[in-house]
């Protein structure tokens, strides 16, 4: 509610977009942590967040690294320029390498 109260104190240009971005951001932080809280709740809860983790550092690596050596053939220009199908396929090669239970 501060977010919305806050940019009423600026011209009414974008006002719904900087709103809802605000507002998005002020409820995404908290959903994540319940997540986490639930997730580390479960048997082996410390090993799948690490894993979790794990993962999306994987996929986001993977994905950089095949895009900017190799990636030729782009997703959808019109919307993401820099996306590559070779980016993608890095993304899910690392992220299934660093998926594999060690346990």
């Amino acid at each position: 509610m501060a977010v919305v109260v806050w940019r009423l104190t600026d011209p009414a240009e974008g006002y719904l977009r900087d709103a809802s971005a605000g507002v998005f951001a002020a409820v995404y932080v908290p959903f994540l942590a319940g997540f986490a809280m639930l997730m580390t709740a479960a048997d082996h809860g410390a090993q799948r967040a690490l894993v979790f983790l794990i993962l999306g550092t994987c996929n986001d690596t993977g994905g950089y690294a095949a895009g900017v050596l190799i990636g030729r053939h782009p997703m959808a220009p019109s919307i993401s320029p820099k996306k590559s199908w070779e980016g993608l396929a890095g993304s899910l090669l690392t992220a299934a390498a660093g998926g594999r239970s060690p346990w």
